[in-house]
């Protein structure tokens, strides 16, 4: 593929996105994303075969992406453990506060699509270990144990962003949360 036909693929997926997210899979179109990128729906078929494989690459690309953002944050050796900790729990939640007005996500579709569950599985497991990494940089007594606390709570801070109607700072709102993490990996005797 060409960089030009690259740069419309990622344009297709970025909007895939987008309107499955605020849709849900069910009342999107194909020619919903065709309308949002600007191009004939005919033209997604030259990409992606289907609606659902046109879902499935887009949730896989973000895995992808966020995975990058992840491994570029656990490789910053200029921070202490507990400084990485922090950082991904403000990547996670930078994430998902731009992402606040999406009604729905993609865990409904993953009984359904096999490949999409398996590919969601390996990314949570390469997470983790990353995370468990950090976790015995930073001597952690029970390192599993640990590593299964931060991802509890990076859930509860995500679903807590995505609940509330409104949070007057957002900054602030992260901050306050980013900070807790710092302080409480910090202190290894505590877990």
């Amino acid at each position: 593929m060409s960089a030009k036909s690259d740069d419309k693929e990622i344009l297709i997926l970025e909007a895939a996105l987008r309107i499955f997210s605020e849709k849900g899979y069910a009342q999107t179109r194909l020619s919903d994303v065709a309308d949002e990128v600007g191009v004939a729906k005919g033209t997604l078929y030259l990409y992606f075969s289907s609606k659902e494989d046109l879902f499935r690459a887009a949730i896989i690309r973000e895995l992808h992406l966020g995975e990058a953002d992840v491994e570029q944050i656990a490789n910053r050796s200029e921070l202490l453990p507990h400084e990485r900790l922090a950082a991904i729990c403000e990547n996670h939640l930078n994430y998902f506060a731009a992402r606040r007005t999406w009604r729905i996500w993609i865990t409904d579709r993953f009984e359904h699509d096999q490949k999409l569950s398996e590919e969601m599985q390996d990314f949570m497991q390469r997470y983790m270990q990353r995370i468990e990494r950090i976790m015995e940089e930073e001597q952690v007594e029970n390192v599993r144990i640990a590593t299964l606390a931060f991802m509890g709570i990076l859930d509860s801070f995500r679903n807590e962003l995505m609940m509330q109607k409104q949070i007057v700072d957002m900054h602030q709102h992260i901050q306050e949360r980013v900070n807790f993490v710092r302080s409480w990996f910090h202190r290894p005797n505590n877990i």
